[in-house]
């Protein structure tokens, strides 16, 4: 707002200043440590130094990208800023976001592949390369306008088809589990990869003020207490994405169980697991499920010594459960419910049970941003018009006509 009242040295500190930590940014969205100077070709001037760095990194890494050129698009409402942004140094940074892999298995596929970073570098040269210096030499400015059609044509036929056959690999992987847990029913499929997009929810437990008839102990462990049915709920309402955790019976009458596990929404209003519409729950004596009576589908009964797993996806509305480490079975379909609680409920009168909730994640990541503009399109059109606009709008000013026309 006030960059026109500084000394122009002190703008170009503070925005050289910018530059490096989008740089360093930039840096860390690479599976391996690359420099990430160089040219609108593509052309980098360093070497890798092996440096790999998990997926669930990488993800967080372009969030935060996209997050630096929210705060850079606002400071580009400065005139003076604009014209800085416009320079060699900043052109070929953005450039390098929007390029495709300079190493790794497929050089093919984008750089960044979230979409939200993408389309902010795109939304940030329109907005700052009109501002050019007119001095600027020609040869960067058709050098800037290649790039721009280079990086359209990939983005209509290169890096769609390379995401096409990635995706295919990922098909083929999934069949591949598939088979292996059918053949070897008792094994478990180590996915390393999918372990790897599973974000770990530190503060997960039991919530004292959602408990009827039970006590926590240690934050994670519920305890059955005297004065009949009861039943506790988590300190994490979950009102979106796909969450998974696990439920270990510490401590229950084998043979005799009054455990049942699930979801609840909160407040609850009926905590009868028979006639509940509030819950969605798996009973332990028997593997019946239960949501507004008892449902004819039956899963595996468990007891003291044994864990349930529990897969809640709440943008397919679904409930999964797994005993013992096996293959989480869908139990519910088209739950209801703006936000949910994982869920014990105690429906014996002998206090004494005890369960304790761990290892709560979110699983995978959460989802790239929806394309907007055309509606409903799909990504490789989002992007096309993306850069045909940008092109559009070179081309409308006095500075770029010559090369963009």
């Amino acid at each position: 707002m006030y960059a026109h009242r500084l000394d122009i040295a002190v703008i170009e500190s503070v925005v050289s200043l910018i530059h490096s930590q989008l740089e360093h940014i930039l840096v860390s969205t690479q599976p391996t440590s690359t420099s990430v100077d160089g040219n609108v070709d593509g052309e980098s001037g360093g070497t890798g130094s092996g440096n790999c760095v998990s997926k669930r990194e990488l993800r967080a890494a372009e969030r935060s990208l996209g997050d630096f050129l929210v705060f850079v698009r606002r400071i580009a409402s400065s005139r003076v800023l604009r014209k800085l942004l416009a320079g060699r140094e900043w052109t070929n940074t953005l450039l390098m976001i929007l390029g495709q892999q300079t190493s790794g298995d497929d050089t093919s596929l984008p750089r960044i592949q979230a979409l939200r970073p993408r389309l902010l570098a795109i939304q940030l040269l329109a907005s700052v390369l009109p501002s050019l210096d007119p001095t600027t030499s020609t040869e960067h400015r058709e050098q800037v306008v290649r790039e721009l059609f280079c990086q359209l044509a990939a983005n209509m036929w290169t890096i769609p088809q390379a995401v096409a056959e990635r995706q295919a690999l990922i098909k083929q992987r999934e069949l591949q589990k598939k088979l292996y847990q059918l053949n070897s029913p008792g094994d478990i499929w180590l996915d390393s990869e999918q372990c790897e997009e599973n974000v770990p929810v530190q503060e997960m437990g039991f919530d004292p003020e959602k408990c009827l008839c039970c006590a926590v102990e240690g934050n994670q462990t519920l305890v059955h207490g005297p004065g009949g049915r009861g039943y506790g709920l988590g300190n994490t309402g979950i009102t979106s994405g796909c969450y998974q955790w696990k439920f270990l019976i510490v401590k229950e009458n084998k043979g005799n169980e009054g455990t049942c596990v699930g979801v609840a929404r909160f407040p609850i209003k009926d905590y009868s697991h028979r006639t509940t519409t509030d819950m969605w729950l798996y009973r332990a004596y028997s593997g019946n499920l239960y949501h507004n009576g008892e449902l004819p589908l039956c899963l595996p009964s468990f007891t003291q010594g044994d864990y349930i797993t529990v897969v809640l996806d709440l943008d397919a509305r679904t409930v999964s459960f797994g005993k013992n480490g096996d293959e989480p079975r869908l139990a519910f379909e088209d739950v209801d419910a703006a936000e949910l609680y994982p869920c014990v409920m105690f429906y014996s009168t002998n206090p004494g049970e005890k369960v304790k909730m761990t290892d709560m994640q979110v699983r995978g990541t959460p989802r790239d941003m929806l394309p907007g503009d055309p509606h409903c399109a799909p990504l490789p059109a989002v992007l096309a018009e993306a850069y045909i606009s940008l092109l559009r709008k070179l081309s409308a000013t006095d500075t770029w006509s010559r090369q963009a026309g």
